[in-house]
């Protein structure tokens, strides 16, 4: 019985870590120097449906939530996913797992409309 408790508590500690982490990311690192490193990008000319979710995730570690949207908007049903799985894993109940389901067909979603709208140069 101590061994998904101890998987658990490792889960938390690495979630915590990697937040601290992200959070103490120079600015300079995220956006450096406006090169393109998509490959995506580089060789369609437009943006793949994760681009600006590194950026995103950097401001929203910052509190900065306005310009987290602006990089991209699927950070917020990506992140209701990822708790979903993380609750889900440490509390395994029907009602994280079907939420889990509809969080990632929401974010799956999201990511056709970025990619569409950035085919059609709106986004």
């Amino acid at each position: 019985m101590k061994k998904p408790l101890n998987r658990k508590i490792l889960l938390i500690i690495l979630i915590v870590i990697i937040i601290v982490a992200i959070f103490h990311i120079p600015a300079a690192w995220v956006y450096g120097d406006g090169g393109v490193v998509c490959l995506h990008k580089k060789l369609l000319g437009i943006g793949c449906p994760l681009c600006g979710m590194t950026r995103a995730v950097y401001e929203l570690v910052h509190w900065n939530f306005a310009v987290s949207l602006q990089q991209n908007f699927n950070i917020i049903p990506f992140t209701l996913l990822l708790m979903c799985w993380m609750i889900y894993y440490i509390f395994p109940s029907p009602i994280m797992h079907k939420a889990g389901i509809v969080m990632l067909i929401i974010s799956a979603a999201g990511f056709i409309v970025v990619y569409a709208l950035r085919i059609a140069g709106l986004y």
